[in-house]
């Protein structure tokens, strides 16, 4: 959903966990406006709750939906049986359903699995014909197990968000740690 963002709010992301059974909500100023999003586990709830929650959501935060634009789709996660190569092609960041199933967040991944989706080309240009193949399974032994724990820690998150945001969260002082890159729960300022 997008929708335009007052000027005092221009500097600031949130990240909500808990307001949406067996999910997220989280909302970032664009250029041209703001944009919120949501998800939840499969299975766990259906889209027109996801759009009625994301509605009421942005008029708490005093957003007008005026102007808004919605849409949907499905974010697809880490399956350790697919392949993530054909005959002449890879799939790379969420195509390979590399991202954070707790956040939803993907850019990172994508760089990173787009890095050695290009280290694989380039092999398989230079004449490696196992060069696709390899990519596949480079990217289950760097990314496979730690996705698997992830979507358990997700579903586990989802279930008890009060106890996950006390122990997680509060306990880590206001952070939550995934990998290297912490984010905070609530009014992460943007630092150029």
């Amino acid at each position: 959903m997008k929708a335009k963002v007052a000027p005092e709010r221009q500097e600031t992301a949130y990240f909500e966990f808990g307001s949406l059974k067996n999910g997220y909500i989280w909302n970032f100023p664009k250029a041209d406006g703001y944009s919120i999003s949501g998800g939840f586990l499969k299975g766990k709830g259906k889209p027109e709750e996801l759009r009625q929650e994301l509605t009421h959501y942005a008029q708490e935060f005093g957003l007008s939906l005026a102007d808004s634009h919605y849409e949907e789709y499905p974010l697809n996660l880490w399956s350790e049986q697919q392949p993530l190569h054909g005959e002449r092609s890879l799939l790379a960041g969420e195509a390979a359903g590399i991202l954070d199933p707790l956040t939803g967040e993907g850019i990172r991944p994508a760089m990173l699995t787009g890095v050695r989706a290009a280290e694989a080309i380039a092999k398989a240009l230079g004449g490696r014909s196992e060069a696709l193949a390899g990519y596949t399974q480079k990217i289950r032994e760097e990314w496979g197990a730690d996705m698997v724990l992830a979507q358990r820690l997700a579903g586990l998150f989802y279930q008890f968000p009060k106890i996950a945001y006390k122990v997680g969260v509060k306990t880590t002082g206001g952070r939550l740690n995934h990998g290297k890159n912490p984010l905070r729960r609530t009014a992460l300022q943007r630092r150029y």
